[in-house]
């Protein structure tokens, strides 16, 4: 699940450059968001 979520977030942040640095930042934003939501709970399984 780790593995799969490092995959979306490279290809999603490459996008962001494509984008601008302004959409990289709301973006960087979002997934910081939902790697913490995603990855801690099931860390603590």
């Amino acid at each position: 699940i780790i593995g799969v979520s490092v995959w979306s977030i490279n290809l999603l942040r490459n996008a962001a450059f494509a984008n601008g640095s302004l959409h990289k930042t709301a973006v960087s934003v979002f997934l910081f968001k939902y790697f913490l939501a995603s990855e801690i709970p099931i860390n603590e399984l």
